[in-house]
């Protein structure tokens, strides 16, 4: 399984670091593209991957988050990693280009 990051791009969300999307290509050339990925960071700091879910109100003010998407461990990780290293050169393309302006 190929994955490919097809985008990154400044959130409109304030608590997002940025949105993702990826293209899954098995080895006949299908494909399978998984959209609104959020890059996150934690209070610790740490930068991680949330996949597309959606929220269920729990009785008043707490809410549930039923993932949209599942895969394996293996392939989550695939997705992570990808995901991940792309954030990483497209917050390094964003700081340089506000350098040249």
């Amino acid at each position: 399984m190929n994955v490919n990051v097809r985008i990154i791009q400044a959130s409109a969300k304030l608590h997002r670091l940025a949105d993702a999307s990826v293209e899954l290509t098995d080895s006949d050339g299908d494909s399978l593209v998984i959209a609104d990925l959020r890059i996150l960071q934690n209070k610790q700091g740490q930068i991680w991957v949330a996949m597309p879910s959606r929220s269920v109100s729990d009785s008043g003010r707490s809410f549930q988050y039923i993932p949209q998407i599942e895969s394996n461990r293996q392939l989550q990780r695939k997705i992570e990693d990808a995901v991940l290293a792309a954030f990483e050169e497209w917050k390094q393309s964003q700081s340089t280009a506000g350098v040249r302006a």
